[in-house]
Formats: structure tokens, C-alpha cells, sequence
């Protein structure tokens, strides 16, 4: 059984399946990051083939029955068993671009470690204010020391996905309660529960994913559908409503702001994002860049 070091660690936890989750695991190791495999065991017929394989990897693959059970309590249960500081969870159909070299997973073990708050990291789509339509990939921001391309925001949407597990379990980890909103209302509340926590949530520039090669096993998050989940959600007797109130309530601007401060006191400006074409500077914030102006 591989002995885990102070230094951060990562657990890798995925639904099943391989493609999307084998070369970044073989980069950590390969990386000397400290690491294991955690796979959610959906059919009992598979546990003689997964007990295989936990004993032959001397416990670095470690298969957990989770027979049909919703898949935030699935995550739950990975993230209970893992041993890594942090979880890192990968949709078992996301399919690397053959570009990708995988050094973002060293990227998510820099950001962890210089920033202490950092909770949650996604590498997806994000938000930085309320009534803003979600990023899906816009860099605007970077990590001055180690020149990581990552932000924070106000909440972080679908895999790949990064967790502090010490965090994520103190805060309760996903709602399963809440589960059945779908799976972008449910990260948006584990967002909102992160920043109330006195925690801090980020977006980072992760893999390549060829999108076109993405096997529909799990239903694919895209941007339009995330937008429209978050807005059926909102009616008074959801809830979502009930826990933070309207999407422009007082304290969900307020991690909104929090997010921003964050950016301003951790992060600089990167790339030529601030300009348009025609050289003019431009804001990714429509409340302002006001107080950025010294950095730009």
C-alpha cells in the first residue's frame, strides 16, 4: 500500500470506465506526484475483475460498489475512502486531446499548494457575477509566481473538476438531497456552501478535450443547458432559493465580490484577453474593472 507524503496528493475518482482518466493518472506517477485510482463499481458482476485489479496495483486502483445510486452520493462515498489531499474527479468519457500533455495536473497541485483557501478548481465553464451567462474556457486572469492561467469565480460547472477533500468533506460534500435539480445546480450550491465556509473557489485552464469524441454515458453538461437548468431551478419553492436566495440576493453578490477581491489581491492579468481587436481594453466583469485599472 503506497504511503502518501505531506506534500499534496491527488486522487483521481471516476465513474467507471478508462479512456478520459489513464494518461492523466501515468503523467502524476510519472510526475512523482503521489496518487491513486478510485473507480465507482456500478455492476456487482464486475467485482472479481476490480478486486483483480486493486491487488495487482498493490492497492493504487481502489474499486468501490456504488450500485445504482445517484452520482453525487457516489462521489461522496469516493471522497470518504481517498486518501489524497485532493479529488480530482474525471468524467470516465472525456476523451484528451492527443495534444494534451497532462501538465495541468501539476498545475492543480501548484494552485492547492500556494493558495491555502483554494477549494474547489474546475476547468470548465464558470461564473464571476450573478446574471452573467457562464464562461466556457475564457481566460482572463494568472497566478503571478507560477504563471498558472486560473481565476476565481463566483461558482465552477461540470468535470474535470478538482476538490480539497478535507474541505469538501467539511462542508458536507455534494447535497444529496438536492441532487435531483441536476448536476449544474448542484455544483453551483457546493460553490456557494464553499464560499459561506470562508473557503474559495477557482476556475484553472485544464486539458484539451476533444468534445467531438465525448460519449453521451453520463449526461454532457454544455453551456446552453447549464443556463437553462440554473433558470428553471429559481422559482420560490426551490431549493436552491430557500438555502441562498434569488440568484442576485445579497450573499450570493456577495461571493460574487469575494471572488473578485480574490482576483485582485492573488491573481494579474493575463494574455492579450483584455483587448479586443481593435486594441481597445475590455472588462470580463459587468459590474467593472474598476478597481484593476492599476494592473492593466
Amino acid at each position: 500500500m503506497p504511503q502518501f507524503p505531506k506534500s499534496t496528493s491527488l486522487s483521481f475518482c471516476a465513474l467507471s470506465g478508462w479512456p478520459g482518466i489513464v494518461l492523466c493518472v501515468v503523467f502524476a506517477r510519472r510526475a512523482g506526484i503521489a496518487a491513486e485510482l478510485l473507480v465507482t463499481v456500478i455492476n456487482v458482476d464486475e467485482a472479481d475483475v476490480w478486486a483483480q485489479a486493486a491487488h495487482r496495483t498493490d492497492g493504487f486502483v481502489i474499486p468501490v460498489l456504488s450500485h445504482d445510486i445517484p452520482e453525487a452520493m457516489a462521489y461522496n462515498r469516493l471522497a470518504k475512502m481517498a486518501r489524497g489531499h485532493v479529488i480530482m474527479i474525471i468524467p470516465d468519457d472525456m476523451v484528451l486531446n492527443l495534444a494534451d500533455d497532462c501538465s495541468w495536473v501539476r498545475n492543480i497541485q501548484t494552485l492547492f499548494e500556494r493558495l491555502p483557501l483554494a477549494t474547489v478548481v474546475g476547468m470548465s465553464e464558470y461564473m464571476f457575477e450573478v446574471g452573467q451567462d457562464f464562461h466556457e474556457g475564457a481566460a482572463w486572469f494568472q497566478e503571478p509566481t507560477s504563471k498558472v492561467v486560473a481565476h476565481f469565480a463566483q461558482a465552477v460547472f461540470s468535470e474535470p473538476i478538482a476538490l480539497r477533500r478535507r474541505a469538501f468533506l467539511h462542508v458536507g460534500g455534494f447535497d444529496e438531497g438536492t441532487a435531483s435539480l441536476g448536476k449544474c445546480s448542484n455544483q453551483m450550491d457546493l460553490c456557494h456552501r464553499m464560499w459561506a465556509s470562508g473557503y474559495q473557489v477557482l476556475w484553472m485552464q485544464g486539458p484539451a478535450i476533444s468534445k467531438a469524441d465525448v460519449r453521451d454515458t453520463h449526461a454532457q453538461v454544455t453551456h446552453s443547458s447549464c443556463i437553462s437548468q440554473i433558470s428553471q431551478t429559481g422559482g420560490r419553492s426551490d431549493a436552491l432559493f430557500r438555502r441562498w436566495g434569488a440568484r442576485d440576493s445579497r450573499t450570493v453578490q456577495g461571493f460574487a465580490e469575494r471572488a473578485k477581491e480574490a482576483n485582485k489581491e492573488h491573481m494579474v492579468p493575463w494574455g492579450t484577453m483584455w483587448q479586443n481587436g481593435q486594441g481597445q481594453r475590455v472588462c470580463p466583469y459587468p459590474s467593472g474593472c474598476t478597481r484593476f485599472e492599476e494592473a492593466l
